[in-house]
């Protein structure tokens, strides 16, 4: 279950990333982190903390629960196409 919450997870920041045309390096200025972690988090190998969390939805714009995977987002799919 943890690995599959790491995917969604994985699989929304990058969404999120892509459509706002970050990069990980700088998404990990923005929140104050080291690429490497920030690169951990987008592939799935680890999750941020809840500090870290909460901020990275408060940069990109989107619920804390959207982040997490327990909301949806129009138009979002796990792709990175958002439906027009």
């Amino acid at each position: 279950m943890k690995q599959d919450f790491k995917r969604v997870f994985a699989d929304r920041l990058g969404f999120l990333m892509r459509e706002r045309g970050v990069t990980e390096e700088g998404l990990a200025r923005k929140v104050n982190r080291p690429v490497h972690i920030v690169a951990a988090w987008c592939n799935g190998s680890d999750l941020p903390r809840l500090k870290d969390t909460k901020l990275l939805s408060q940069v990109l714009g989107v619920s804390l629960d959207w982040l997490c995977g327990n909301d949806d987002y129009v138009g979002w799919k796990p792709s990175g196409k958002a439906e027009k």
